[in-house]
């Protein structure tokens, strides 16, 4: 209850289900930790969203883009203005 300030749990209910399917995967020899995960949401296309790990904020910027350009040269297409997964799931299940 301190988290929501005492708030009613009564009136909380889960949302969902959210089908997701994920794959671990290699791009090249410095992206070989690759996840894709893919959301199914009720009424909507999937979504899919491909990501890695850096080490650190250093270099981000350069970084990024070679992820790009990993992907891209792998046949994948990259939305250059991606929608959140979850901002997506809960206008959707919320607002069916």
């Amino acid at each position: 209850g301190a988290f929501l300030g005492g708030g009613d749990w009564s009136r909380v209910r889960a949302l969902g289900p959210i089908w997701t399917h994920k794959w671990k995967l290699r791009l090249n020899d410095e992206f070989d930790e690759v996840v894709l995960e893919e959301w199914d949401l009720p009424g909507r296309p999937p979504m899919l969203e491909l990501s890695t790990r850096m080490d650190g904020e250093r270099g981000a910027g350069a970084r990024l883009r070679k992820f790009i350009a990993a992907a891209e040269a792998r046949g994948l297409a990259i939305d250059p203005q991606p929608e959140l997964k979850t901002r997506a799931a809960l206008q959707t299940l919320v607002n069916p």
